[in-house]
């Protein structure tokens, strides 16, 4: 376990605190529901949500992980879905790994090379 941590790329210190402020806030969500085509429908029509559909075993209810951007809330996702007839039987916040930060960083436009 560790407090800090700090990223370099090319020689050059580009990011660098405890692991929790590198992972930022939890933007993506884990949502299981019965009717993923449905599911998708309500989710195309909210605004600032994006989404995949995740792999899962043969006959295993669908899974979709979500891109919340700024202004979407997980509450109003919930809403939306149970309005339209879809359960939902888990939302689980996510957040990117130190591995996600360290590529994204290393490999941003941002980075001197």
């Amino acid at each position: 376990m560790c407090d800090r941590v700090g990223v370099l790329a090319r020689g050059r210190l580009v990011a660098e605190g405890p692991p929790s402020k590198l992972r930022g806030r939890a933007e993506r969500l884990r949502v299981s529901v019965d009717d993923v085509e449905r599911a998708r429908s309500v989710i195309g029509r909210l605004p600032g949500i994006g989404f995949r559909v995740a792999e899962g075993p043969r006959g295993a209810t669908g899974v979709l992980l979500l891109r919340m951007n700024e202004g979407a809330s997980a509450a109003e996702l919930n809403a939306a879905l149970v309005s339209a007839g879809v359960s939902v039987s888990a939302l689980v916040p996510e957040h990117e790994t130190l591995e996600d930060v360290f590529l994204s960083l290393v490999e941003g436009s941002d980075v001197p090379r």
